[in-house]
């Protein structure tokens, strides 16, 4: 999605983007209005996205994501 978000950038804006992961941002920059649930959707996924580089917080992104599971379950 970041890829897809900056590639938008670079057509529309003819300059490269920032080097940044905030997919919420990036969508501002692209001009794109978001609604408050698409922005806090996109924030989510950021840090999931963020959380997967690193080995040790792995663990914890299965059971954040669980967790989400579980919770729209209920």
């Amino acid at each position: 999605m970041k890829k897809l978000l900056k590639a938008l950038i670079l057509k529309r804006q003819k300059k490269y983007p920032l080097p940044i992961h905030k997919l919420a941002r990036l969508a501002k920059i692209a001009g794109i209005k978001l609604s408050e649930k698409q922005t806090a959707v996109l924030n989510e996924i950021t840090t999931f996205n963020i959380e997967a580089r690193y080995d040790i917080l792995k663990e914890q992104l299965y059971k954040k994501s669980r967790w989400l599971r579980l919770r729209k379950n209920i």
